[in-house]
């Protein structure tokens, strides 16, 4: 069960999380103010970016759940957000005007250890491979 998640008692007896379908939300992207105008959406995996236009300061709240490897920008400026909210989705306050926001997920320390480890062994395959065929040219 993810930290944080509100829980209940299945029929079974197991501790299942505490949300309706009804509850989900439908939109990439909400703005606490109604007046506030949201668009240039575009999104792709472990990354999303949109434009807000605010008559004030407001509330935006983005359809991804927090992990520790997100980041998140205000007008190229790296940004703080919070998710103590039911889904422990992104929120941020946007200020009056227009602002940019981006949201990327970066690679964890692990992830990019892995990949530097995979890289690595494929250049020793590569380098060995190479070294093989060479030497049966020379004979």
């Amino acid at each position: 069960m993810p930290k944080g998640f509100a829980e209940v008692k299945g029929q079974n007896g197991a501790n299942t999380v505490d949300i309706k379908k009804q509850d989900l939300p439908t939109q990439i992207v909400t703005a606490q103010d109604s007046q506030a105008k949201i668009s240039d959406i575009f999104k792709k995996p472990g990354y999303i970016s949109f434009k807000v236009l605010a008559p004030k300061s407001t509330q935006v709240t983005i359809n991804r759940t927090d992990f520790p490897v997100w980041v998140l920008y205000q007008n190229g400026q790296k940004a703080n957000f919070k998710s103590n909210n039911k889904f422990k989705l992104m929120e941020t306050t946007v200020p009056q005007g227009t602002t940019k926001i981006v949201a990327a997920f970066t690679d964890t320390p692990l992830r990019t250890y892995s990949n530097l480890l995979s890289a690595f062994s494929i250049g020793i395959i590569a380098l060995y491979a190479s070294i093989r065929i060479f030497s049966k040219k020379l004979l």
